[in-house]
């Protein structure tokens, strides 16, 4: 961990725990008129735990991952190409710069393309819909920072659009596809070093832009998705890298509580606690509006939870990144996104590319 990073952190806990003196003098004060003595004698050892642990539980996460995003030595940042456009959109997290960066492309950035930042800090660009031509692609270009360029690499096996990615260890995961008008299930994995694709076992429901996050490194969830344009489904799938297997989580052999989840498309997700996903904005199922919701799936309890709000209502194209404890997702909004995963909260940075 870089020392900038630790620092960061250590200053995010310097806060939490000034937020919890506070907290414990609120709850003393509450009760000033009822001698200390008396409230000891009201409770045994085990009652005043039991207090303790679920207020700094309520306002303290203590099993969060801090694992980085990207390998030691990368410079923390998130990205974004938009669509139409031949711009690379950088915002380097360490120093808070916005850069706007001329790209040098043979056509403007694909229409429902999608692009993720790898372990090593490489950034792809992946498929999409060459409108000019009604062209749906299986292009795949890694870009070149130092030239400033898009570097073709090996083309996928099937053309994939409004799809959504994972990357992890060295592989890309593309999951889901939208063409002519029709979603299909086909997913291809991406080892970055022999510059090769495969295809992979395809979705049990087909379905595009669905929330994807990789789960103890052996699995990956696809959460939500649309499997037509009028419809967003609360379907939950599970893909076995080892088996290479996608199984729907449902029915009675899988008991699910989704009760409080609102499923979204165009969504997000990322794995936040050894048993648990936190899933954010999209466009709502219900009023297939883009929305703030944000849900934690526990993956040991089988259950979804609502947990907060999103500050602003967004749906995102590139997956989320962490850094220095905090989660960073660039928004289709005016906003990068960033969620506290210690303290539970969520804030807004402005973008303020030039």
């Amino acid at each position: 961990m870089e020392q900038e990073e630790l620092v960061d952190i250590l200053h995010q806990y310097l806060g939490i725990f000034q937020d919890l003196d506070a907290e414990f003098e609120k709850h003393f004060n509450e009760f000033e008129n009822v001698s200390k003595l008396q409230r000891l004698l009201d409770k045994n050892g085990a009652e005043i735990m039991q207090d303790f642990t679920s207020l700094i539980e309520s306002n303290l996460r203590v099993d969060y991952n801090v694992k980085n995003s990207f390998q030691p030595g990368v410079p923390s940042r998130v990205h974004s190409f938009q669509w139409n456009q031949k711009y690379a959109y950088i915002y380097k997290v360490h120093n808070q710069v916005f850069e706007k960066r001329a790209v040098q492309m043979e056509i403007e950035v694909p229409l429902y393309s999608r692009s993720i930042a790898t372990e090593d800090g490489g950034i792809y660009l992946i498929g999409g819909c060459n409108k000019r031509r009604n062209q749906y692609l299986k292009k795949c270009y890694r870009y070149n920072e130092i030239f400033q360029q898009l570097d073709e690499k090996a083309s996928m096996i099937y053309p994939h659009a409004d799809h959504s990615l994972c990357s992890m260890e060295g592989f890309i995961y593309v999951v889901g596809t939208f063409v002519n008008s029709q979603v299909y299930g086909f997913c291809e994995v991406y080892d970055i070093q022999k510059d090769q694709w495969k295809q992979i076992d395809s979705l049990r429901v087909a379905r595009s832009g669905v929330a994807l996050s990789s789960f103890k490194n052996n699995f990956i969830f696809a959460f939500g998705g649309r499997i037509d344009q009028r419809n967003i489904v609360d379907t939950i799938e599970c893909y076995d890298i080892s088996k290479n297997v996608w199984q729907e989580i449902a029915g009675t052999s899988t008991p699910l509580d989704k009760s409080a989840w609102i499923p979204g498309y165009m969504s997000l997700a990322y794995q936040i606690t050894d048993n648990e996903i936190l899933i954010f904005g999209g466009k709502s199922a219900l009023t297939f509006q883009i929305f703030n919701g944000c849900f934690v799936f526990d993956v040991e309890k089988m259950e979804i939870r609502e947990k907060g709000k999103l500050v602003n209502p967004c749906s995102f194209m590139n997956t989320p990144l962490v850094f220095g404890g905090n989660l960073y997702a660039f928004g289709n909004d005016i906003y990068i996104h960033k969620y506290s995963i210690a303290e539970q909260k969520w804030n807004c940075i402005p973008k303020q590319f030039p």
